[in-house]
């Protein structure tokens, strides 16, 4: 059986329970309407050899896993912050630290459990699914809002955005796949890489097919950079926007890791990705 940890309401746009029917959700949210099951409950229904799929933040996983006493794979989600922040020491580095100390938990319980048999961590880049995420959604949320795209003058660095479905497709194939029993640490690029620039311009693309007119707004990168640097006379959340722009120059597709080809699955065109979400 494969349990889904903290991902209902993705799942209930892209259901993984299309691809098996032996899947059960669990949420924290507690909806009278939805199939999802609380998390607690999961120790009555873990059998030996499942697998765990979490979407969980791993400071909330980890407590859940210190109840499970039936052998388990376990696979679980983690971030390209990781490079593009902490190890980038970006001024809001900080804020995602929590990724690498997260990772660096889950195996030493991998190392140390009787129960874990195999952990897949999977560095998802750019993960979307409109509106539920907050890479791609804030774009088109903003978009919305303001009819205004804004970004920087030099926003050619390459990005790898990843759709949940994709997502959905490569968890079935890591399933399938019954790979040994061993530490896997892959990273997950979406399947089509485009520029910063090139992703807004698809949104704009696409909200305009459905008659909603939005226009670019070009902020300069000098000025970007001057604010940056007195930041420090700014709060948090203003460093982290400026700190945005900045690196929308920058390169942010990382493949130090790469998955094996076996585990990637068919995928569409980003524009039809987001096109598809915004219809539902």
């Amino acid at each position: 059986m494969i349990h889904l940890l903290g991902a209902r309401l993705f799942v209930d746009h892209y259901p993984l329970q299309n691809t098996y029917s032996d899947c059960r959700v669990y949420s924290s949210v507690d909806d009278p309407g939805s199939q999802a099951f609380p998390y607690e409950s999961i120790y009555s229904y873990i059998s030996a050899g499942d697998t765990i799929v979490s979407y969980l933040p791993i400071a909330i996983l980890i407590p859940l896993l210190s109840r499970i006493k039936v052998s388990y794979t376990l696979v679980a989600l983690s971030s390209s912050s990781i490079y593009s922040k902490v190890f980038s020491n970006t001024p809001d580095s900080s804020a995602y630290q929590h990724f690498l100390i997260g990772e660096s938990r889950l195996i030493s319980i991998y190392a140390n459990s009787l129960h874990l048999e195999s952990l897949v961590i999977l560095r998802c880049h750019m993960l979307y699914c409109y509106p539920r995420d907050k890479n791609i959604s804030r774009i088109i949320s903003f978009a919305l809002k303001y009819r205004l795209i804004p970004l920087s003058s030099r926003s050619d660095g390459l990005r790898a955005p990843l759709h949940f479905s994709y997502l959905n497709n490569v968890i079935c194939n890591i399933v399938n796949s019954r790979l040994p029993t061993n530490l896997y640490i892959w990273d997950l690029p979406g399947p089509q890489l485009l520029s910063h620039r090139d992703i807004c311009l698809t949104v704009q693309a696409i909200l305009q097919g459905h008659n909603i007119r939005v226009f670019l707004l070009p902020i300069p990168y000098l000025l970007v950079s001057i604010l940056l640097k007195l930041s420090v006379i700014f709060p948090s959340s203003i460093r982290s926007i400026l700190s945005m722009f900045l690196r929308q120059s920058e390169n942010l597709v990382f493949t130090s890791f790469p998955m094996p080809s076996q585990c990637l699955p068919q995928s569409k065109s980003f524009y039809d990705y987001l096109d598809t979400d915004l219809q539902m």
